[in-house]
């Protein structure tokens, strides 16, 4: 094992624009451009509304498939514009091919919830329908799990500039709700098998398929960490986790297949 890129303070995500150059978020609000492990001086893109506290901050990255003619990455942060904070999913469009300047930002999803800091998920990833699939956290406030008009406890699923993709229940931009703090995101690309990787609390970390339904987390009255993180008794029909940790949790974040013959 060796080391490809030093010095960097709680990063949170990485991606590769199509050339190679490599993007990082680190959580206290930056967004770097690496070539060759060496950081593009002097491009950092700092937003100055990030709110990096908690759990919170800069956080989630994805590239858009088709980068090279449209420069867009996505980036999520908890953000306060105005005196209101929350979290949002940013596109921003990057000079091509190297990512080397910002020609614009467009905040595509805005309002997921925000409270301390505390369960701000926010995991994007392109699906292999060409949709954005989006985790989100349920800011730690007992209701968002289950309120379909929230986007927090949730994973998303949108086209590029936020709107609901076809074929999500209700038209909503949630594909799955009942969620507690999902990080991760992945699909197999021998199946485009899709899942996520959810934190639970104490106990009982999940890893589930990205399938339409309640996942049946329902933390009330309060902010009760103490229920099912899938409640079959208030949810007969909830989506239970293929894989549980169960007792201690192990804090999973963020989620990929490992492909090809030597695995």
């Amino acid at each position: 094992m060796s080391t490809f890129i030093a010095g960097l303070d709680k990063p949170w995500d990485i991606a590769w624009l199509p050339n190679g150059t490599v993007l990082v978020t680190e959580r206290p609000g930056r967004l770097n451009v690496y070539v060759d492990g060496v950081e593009a001086q002097p491009f950092t893109v700092t937003p100055d509304d990030v709110v990096a506290n908690g759990e919170g901050g800069m956080l989630g990255l994805e590239v858009d498939p088709n980068f090279a003619t449209n420069g867009y990455v996505y980036v999520c942060m908890a953000s306060n514009v105005a005196g209101a904070t929350d979290v949002r999913l940013v596109r921003y469009a990057l000079e091509t091919p190297n990512g080397n300047g910002v020609v614009n930002r467009t905040d595509i999803v805005q309002g997921m919830p925000y409270s301390s800091g505390r369960h701000s998920g926010c995991r994007p990833r392109f699906g292999p329908d060409g949709y954005l699939w989006v985790g989100t956290g349920d800011a730690a406030i007992g209701t968002t799990p289950q309120d379909d008009d929230s986007l927090g406890g949730k994973v998303l699923r949108i086209d590029r500039n936020g709107a609901a993709a076809p074929g999500n229940a209700g038209g909503y931009r949630w594909f799955s709700k009942g969620h507690r703090n999902t990080q991760g995101v992945a699909f197999r690309s021998a199946d485009d098998l899709g899942v996520s990787a959810e934190h639970g609390p104490s106990i009982d970390d999940e890893v589930n398929l990205l399938v339409a339904g309640n996942f049946g987390l329902d933390p009330v009255p309060g902010y009760n960490e103490s229920v099912p993180m899938t409640d079959l008794v208030k949810y007969p029909n909830a989506v239970e986790a293929i894989w549980s940790t169960g007792s201690p949790t192990l804090a999973l974040s963020g989620a990929t297949f490992i492909e090809g013959n030597t695995w």
